[in-house]
């Protein structure tokens, strides 16, 4: 496991729009009370905008885990909930990660791997100040990044639990501002490593994906005329695949591509890529 953090980043920046007012899920336990704050805790704040990837509910993380088993490259998700402290440190404002991560009502719990800590660099005034404005934890993570089954998923009747790879936590006020940031190791390995490999790529639920493998020879056709990377969005309207977004082709390849995914009995959405050998 590496270990979480390799640097910190304070800052005052608009990282994100506001978006209208809701309540954010809690990060306590079933039954439990909330740790101590070390100080009094501020009213709940507005939720702050999230980025691609956002998990903002029970069926996007349930879509999230189902996929985490065929990615080839393991996917950054998000959320932002309502962050509980632990008691003040001699540096640095602390999240209790000891306890799950409660989302959707308590539909689903997140935990971290080995309940790896989520520690915001800080001097004793500046931890004191934060601990008391309004904020929102933005939590960056990955399924299985680091290996194994990451998620336990059952009905929405019962809960759904997940475990999570920490890329990066965020305090965000109710203007969507990093007020603090913390990176970890597996997240600048990731950002890293992206560097798309050349050829036919696809993204979607596992079905898509399974179906879409078959025509990667028929794509590779259709698309070897592109000078430039590809990107169709396919979805299905009454029955019938379509494409709702294309970006890098023209008609006749756009089309090719239609019937390379009908062939090979594609009936779900989902996304392919084509990025021509340099």
């Amino acid at each position: 496991m590496r270990a979480l953090g390799v640097f910190a980043v304070l800052c005052v920046l608009g990282c994100g729009s506001r978006i209208a007012p809701d309540d954010l899920p809690e990060a306590e336990g079933p039954g439990e009370e909330p740790a101590s704050t070390g100080g009094e805790q501020g009213p709940s704040p507005e939720p702050a905008a999230l980025a691609d990837g956002a998990i903002e509910d029970l069926a996007a993380l349930h879509a999230a885990c189902e996929r985490a088993s065929v990615e080839a490259r393991p996917a950054l998700h998000v959320v932002a909930l309502a962050p509980r402290f632990v008691d003040p440190e001699e540096e640095g404002l602390q999240v209790d990660t000891s306890r799950n991560f409660r989302l959707f009502g308590g539909a689903a719990e997140l935990f971290t791997s080995e309940l790896e800590p989520i520690v915001f660099p800080a001097s004793p005034p500046r931890a004191d100040e934060l601990r008391r404005q309004s904020v929102a934890l933005r939590v960056g993570f990955f399924l299985a990044f680091d290996g194994g089954q990451p998620c336990l998923v059952r009905s929405a009747s019962a809960v759904t639990t997940a475990r999570i790879d920490l890329a990066y936590a965020e305090l965000v006020d109710g203007e969507g501002s990093v007020l603090a940031r913390e990176d970890t190791e597996r997240f600048a390995a990731w950002r890293d490593d992206d560097v798309p490999e050349p050829g036919v790529s696809f993204e979607g639920s596992a079905e898509f994906v399974a179906s879409a493998r078959g025509a990667r020879d028929a794509l590779s056709g259709c698309f070897a005329s592109a000078a430039h990377s590809v990107h169709l969005v396919f979805r299905v309207e009454a029955g019938d695949l379509r494409v709702a977004l294309a970006s890098g082709v023209e008609g006749r390849e756009r089309e090719c591509a239609r019937r390379a995914l009908d062939s090979a009995g594609v009936r779900s959405e989902g996304t392919v890529r084509f990025l021509p050998t340099p």
